[in-house]
């Protein structure tokens, strides 16, 4: 978090091929964690750039607009 103030993981979107784990316990400003994610190729015939979406929450000022990070991994068939 480089931020100022506590951020919170509200929700991660990602395609069904792709499942994550993260805590959703605030993480304090300067704080790093880590969110796991789990790519499964079974339906896949063709290599492919996926996104997923980690929208962020601020836990202290609920006025604030929600941060939306993306980010992309690709995989080769």
């Amino acid at each position: 978090n480089t931020g100022d103030e506590p951020l919170q993981i509200e929700f991660i979107s990602s395609c069904e091929c792709t499942e994550t784990e993260y805590s959703t316990e605030p993480l304090a400003p300067g704080g790093k964690d880590k969110i796991k994610v789990t790519f499964d190729s079974s339906d896949k015939n063709e290599s492919e750039t996926i996104g997923i979406d980690i929208l962020l929450a601020h836990t202290e000022q609920e006025t604030d607009a929600p941060v939306v990070v993306t980010v992309e991994y690709s995989y080769e068939m």
